[in-house]
């Protein structure tokens, strides 16, 4: 259920990837929270890949792919039927109704019973990217509002996520004084200092919706400098508008709901949609680890290269294709279709698209 929390939610373009320790992490969250609608950071430490979203200065969802245990299974586990989650679920889905209020609002669960099992789910996960080693962080703004109430204090998260830490794999204190510093420097620089605060520099981005990105306790991103599409690599003006020319020319084909550019670690670099409703970042994001895997698969056969997957689901298909590892840029366009789209004709195309593009950022 990835988007059981996040119905409508849709994040805006990707800046590069930053080395983050786990204190560092409690940095970008704190950035992700202060943004003024929505916020969220993206995590990768090797093959995992976790994301935190933010809304309103709270913590709205964390999601970490190393938990194997998921939200429907701690709901079943309390009792609520499995079919009636399934249903509510298609109903939310098609509605855009936040899930969790759906589950309070259809009398599966009280509220506050409803809080705690959440708190213990996101925690768990939040307890998993803390953990990981040399974990890799970007931030993104986003302008898309978030229709659920039972949100949380980062506070709150990590001393809950602490409960999980058998091993000692994360430093509680440490957190905790991170978070602390991050709090003065926010206080002083609203009664007047000069350096900027995470929640004052995405003021002065929020509008936009322009994403950024830096390691927790670095300075702020200049406004008004390209973007950063991938690690190393920095968007000009007129590439950005390519890039999104490029995409367009899928608007055409039967069935088109979204298409983007990711690099092939699964960070974007360019999106459209004609569906908002359809948190199309976060999911071809999510399918890009699927494509990743095949990738590794296929090597280990040492039958050549896997160029393309395709993602067949029961109202809509995913299409991603790959540029190749020895072309100019590695990249991937990835596209959603409806159940009854042409997808023959997408393939052909983000094709053709994956093969400028690369040669565009090359």
């Amino acid at each position: 259920m990835v988007q059981e929390l996040q119905s409508g939610q849709v994040a805006n373009q990707a800046t590069s990837t930053k080395p983050a320790r786990n204190t560092d992490l409690i940095g970008l969250i704190f950035e992700a929270l202060g943004f003024p609608v929505s916020g969220e950071v993206i995590v990768r430490s090797g093959e995992k890949s976790g994301r935190i979203f933010a809304a309103s200065g709270k913590i709205a969802w964390v999601t970490a792919s190393s938990v194997k245990r998921t939200l429907t299974d701690r709901l079943v586990a309390k009792g609520v039927p499995h079919e009636d989650l399934t249903a509510l679920y298609k109903e939310c889905n098609q509605s855009g109704r936040n899930f969790a209020e759906a589950i309070i609002e259809w009398g599966l669960l009280e509220r506050e019973e409803l809080r705690t099992i959440l708190l213990q789910h996101i925690a768990r996960s939040l307890y998993e990217l803390f953990s990981w080693p040399s974990p890799e962080g970007i931030v993104i703004a986003s302008d898309k509002g978030y229709s659920g109430q039972l949100t949380y204090e980062l506070r709150e998260l990590i001393e809950q996520a602490s409960e999980h830490d058998s091993l000692g794999s994360i430093d509680r204190e440490g957190l905790l004084a991170r978070l602390r510093e991050l709090e003065s420097t926010a206080a002083t620089t609203m009664n007047g200092a000069s350096a900027p605060s995470p929640s004052a520099t995405a003021g002065e981005r929020g509008a936009s919706g322009q994403s950024t990105s830096r390691t927790a306790g670095a300075g702020p991103a200049s406004s008004g400098q390209p973007r950063e599409a991938q690690k190393g690599y920095r968007l000009t003006e007129e590439q950005s508008m390519n890039l999104e020319a490029h995409l367009q020319e899928l608007r055409s084909i039967k069935g088109y709901i979204a298409s983007n550019i990711l690099n092939w670690t699964g960070e974007l670099i360019a999106n459209d949609t004609v569906d908002a409703s359809v948190d199309a970042a976060l999911l071809s994001t999510m399918c890009n680890d699927v494509f990743n895997s095949a990738h590794e698969c296929v090597e280990k056969t040492e039958m050549g290269e896997c160029t393309e997957t395709i993602i067949n689901m029961p109202i809509a298909s995913i299409i991603l294709r790959c540029s190749g590892k020895a072309s100019k840029t590695h990249i991937h366009v990835g596209c959603i279709l409806s159940k009854d789209g042409n997808s023959a004709l997408a393939r052909m195309t983000i094709d053709k698209i994956a093969k400028k593009v690369s040669t565009l950022l090359g």
